[in-house]
């Protein structure tokens, strides 16, 4: 509700002989007719930033009652319909988003100081620029972790079998001594292997038994009903040697089958091969 006199905005006013800088009726200016923005911290003086999320302030300078907002771009987060609450410099927050996912290019991110109402901003605005840029850095980049291994079993009681209908089928009660023996693990973007190795037991119908005699070269026996390593925080270069165990069924079957799997690390990490398939026949 700015005063004019005429069409003219009021360009001065006294208290007697005394000038009037300001006026107000409550919260609102009435003169004079604009105020003005004189400098801001802009982003502040970090260049750079790390992909993951940040919380920032920027320092805006001008009389109480002026009206701005904060315009973030491309990762930075501003905010609308703000309002000086003291003369001089007073703080503000904004904040960046993650830029953390993976293959995220590196990205400009920019904070705009945008007037509002009667507010203007000073020519030339003091500080930083307007808008102020900085890059947030790239995502983790995607890769494979690459296994070369093998499994293999051999039967400790092989005549433990029974023919049904012309089929050999392995009875329960019938030992396994199931061997994973890994030669190399190489990552192509870091030094992280597989995250476990799990020696899962199948075959023809339901295969239900036993691990036992369990023993590890690298990661640590994390239990059954399938025998798990887990070894997550063992780097590539340590994911090499031998997992065993012993596993006696309890059910009774033509064909059975050890496949050893392994599952990826933590980040942006595929693997290949997934697993791998010794069969064992009567």
């Amino acid at each position: 509700m700015p005063i004019n006199l005429a069409e003219n905005p009021l360009s001065a006013a006294k208290v007697g002989s005394q000038d009037l800088t300001a006026a107000y009726i409550g919260v609102t200016q009435i003169f004079p007719n604009s105020t003005s923005i004189t400098s801001w911290t802009g982003r502040g003086a970090t260049s750079s930033y790390s992909n993951t999320s940040h919380s920032l302030t920027t320092s805006v300078t001008g009389p109480a009652g002026a009206t701005f907002n904060l315009i973030g771009n491309n990762g930075a987060v501003g905010q609308t319909g703000l309002t000086k609450a003291v003369d001089g410099a007073e703080s503000f927050s904004w904040s960046i988003s993650s830029n953390d996912s993976c293959d995220a290019a590196s990205r400009t991110i920019s904070l705009t100081l945008q007037a509002t109402g009667s507010t203007l901003l000073a020519s030339p605005l003091g500080g930083s620029s307007n808008p102020d840029t900085a890059t947030q850095a790239a995502g983790p980049v995607s890769g494979y972790v690459y296994v070369n291994g093998s499994t293999s079993a051999t039967v400790q009681n092989p005549g433990n079998y029974v023919t049904v209908g012309g089929q050999k089928q392995w009875l329960s009660g019938t030992i396994f001594d199931v061997t994973y023996s890994g030669s190399s693990v190489t990552n192509a973007t870091g030094t992280s292997g597989a995250s476990s190795y799990i020696i899962f037991n199948g075959g023809s119908g339901l295969v239900q038994g036993s691990w036992s005699n369990i023993s590890q070269s690298f990661g640590t026996y994390t239990g059954g009903p399938n025998a798990t390593w887990n070894t997550s925080g063992v780097p590539a270069s340590g994911q090499t040697g031998s997992l065993s165990g012993t596993f006696t069924t309890s059910t009774q079957n033509a064909a059975i089958y050890f496949r050893t799997s392994f599952t990826s690390p933590a980040g942006c990490y595929g693997i290949t091969p997934y697993s791998n398939l010794f069969y064992i026949y009567p």
